[in-house]
């Protein structure tokens, strides 16, 4: 019992995207969808490209609260049990498509250090918890992508450095979490049994580069994201003596989160009133193998494998567009984003649901700037999977759609 309480809570947190990649870090951000990789619209830009703090001239703070909620197409009298996974028959029946709504409190800061040099932090928390702890299923179709996916606690640091007038250089990185277990149970025939634990919680590190060269009016920047795989690896020696002593020993591997190697191109326009602003993804999903815990086990007869579904993401390249219109005391952005599914078709046996989405952004600053609200929403396109075996899970097949919505509200001010 106490073995699967502990695997339940080592594997069971999942996200497969960050709030900053999912819906942008900011309300800024958020409304123009996370195109202005290249224009520093506040100091939650660091997050994006830490060369932008060259643009800092005094200490600046800022805080947000965003969330958000999904609507998702049903899937209905689909094949979910078979006696080829193990269940005693086959079994139709509906699969939930709810996924938790999400809730973060995000903090920034930045500040000169001389008139070289420039440094900034930030922090994005769950306001409900910590992790979200919820794996995905091996076989049953689920809309994975967007599982908790803002649910997870993150911070890091930059420093920039201004060659000269007209090009910056920064460096940073954002810390995650990598968890490791190990277990032992000894459980005699007639006795008391016995029980040992060790867990260690490690940080990982993702390195975020960026340079941004300005000419005039235009700015054009690279930037390169380092992955971050929330690895979680459970090692497990159980000893059972019910006529001799046995091992029955578990090894459970799982990246249950996970951001892609990315690199970006983007450039903007800006003058006293106006932000134009275009960036290009380049998001190396291919290195992703999904959520899914891997279970290997060695008994006295032999070691065996878990069975998974064959599932090979692909490498995809996201097209964001954005437009801000200062008038007077206050300023209007829009935001629109081409987003394609690093998810590979579903006709097989694997139901990881996915599909391409259209990103729209809007937003509106108030009170001279001191306030930013922001709402965002992916339209995922209507996909139709169909499942060739009627022995798959999923058959006959389902409908893939649904909506997204998001929405943020930030505060910044200048200390």
């Amino acid at each position: 019992m106490n073995f699967l309480l502990i695997l339940f809570l080592l594997l069971s947190y999942n996200s497969q995207a960050s709030l900053l990649t999912t819906f942008g870090l900011g309300a800024k951000n958020q409304a123009l969808v996370n195109s202005g990789s290249s224009v520093f619209l506040d100091v939650y830009s660091q997050s994006y490209n830490p060369a932008l703090l060259s643009l800092v001239t005094k200490r600046e703070f800022a805080a947000s609260m965003q969330g958000g909620f999904t609507f998702f197409e049903s899937i209905n009298q689909v094949l979910t049990d078979t006696t080829t996974l193990g269940g005693t028959s086959n079994v139709i029946s509906n699969v939930s498509t709810k996924t938790p709504d999400t809730f973060s409190f995000s903090v920034s800061y930045a500040q000169p250090i001389n008139q070289k040099f420039s440094f900034g932090l930030f922090l994005n928390s769950p306001v409900e918890k910590i992790l979200g702890i919820d794996t995905q299923d091996s076989f049953l179709p689920q809309y994975s992508m967007y599982l908790s996916d803002t649910q997870r606690f993150s911070g890091g640091a930059n420093l920039s450095y201004k060659l000269n007038d007209d090009l910056f250089l920064g460096i940073g990185g954002q810390l995650y979490l990598v968890t490791a277990a190990t277990t032992r149970f000894r459980l005699p025939a007639g006795g008391n049994s016995t029980s040992r634990l060790r867990m260690d919680v490690r940080p990982g590190f993702a390195p975020i580069i960026g340079v941004t060269k300005v000419f005039d009016k235009i700015k054009a920047s690279v930037i390169y994201w380092g992955k971050q795989d929330y690895n979680v690896l459970l090692e497990n020696n159980t000893t059972l003596s019910l006529i001799a002593p046995t091992d029955l020993i578990f090894t459970v591997n799982s990246s249950v989160a996970f951001d892609p190697e990315t690199f970006i191109l983007s450039s903007s326009y800006q003058d006293d009133k106006n932000i134009f602003s275009l960036s290009a993804h380049i998001e190396r999903w291919s290195q992703f193998s999904g959520s899914s815990a891997r279970l290997n086990f060695t008994t006295f007869s032999g070691t065996f494998a878990q069975t998974q579904p064959s599932l090979q993401f692909k490498d995809v390249i996201s097209l964001r567009a954005g437009f801000e219109h200062k008038y007077l005391n206050w300023a209007l952005r829009f935001g629109y984003g081409f987003l394609p599914t690093p998810v590979p078709d579903q006709n097989g046996d694997s139901n990881y649901v996915d599909a391409d989405k259209h990103a729209l952004g809007i937003g509106a600053s108030l009170f001279k700037g001191l306030l930013d609200i922001a709402m965002q929403a992916h339209y995922l396109t209507p996909k139709q999977i169909v499942k060739t075996s009627s022995q798959s899970i999923g058959y006959p097949g389902y409908k893939i759609g649904g909506l997204v919505l998001s929405y943020g509200l930030t505060w910044s001010t200048e200390l």
